[in-house]
């Protein structure tokens, strides 16, 4: 079955499928090649994190990667590369 995640990256928007079972470590590949064409390839993928929204502390969570999202997930993508200064904010409404 296939998921949708809208995402928006430096004010670009894109959807992104994925399959139900897929884990964070591939819905976070297939946003890195949505984005490629703006650079987020480019980024390292130990400096990529998922986060959700967690309501018990109003505060956002890291998502392990081979966690495996049942439905249609909102979360956001951190990105930081201390060596280049790189810094990006990326997020999925689904």
């Amino acid at each position: 079955m296939a998921l949708k995640a809208h995402v928006d990256f430096k004010g670009i928007n894109r959807s992104v499928s994925f399959e139900k079972g897929d884990n964070v470590l591939k819905l976070l590949h297939l946003v890195v090649i949505a984005f490629s064409d703006v650079g987020l390839n480019k980024v390292p993928p130990a400096s990529q994190e998922l986060l959700k929204y967690d309501e018990s502390i109003q505060d956002y969570v890291c998502l392990p990667l081979d966690w495996k999202p049942e439905g249609d997930i909102a979360v956001k993508l951190e990105c930081s590369r201390e060596s280049s200064q790189v810094h990006c904010l990326s997020y999925m409404y689904t």
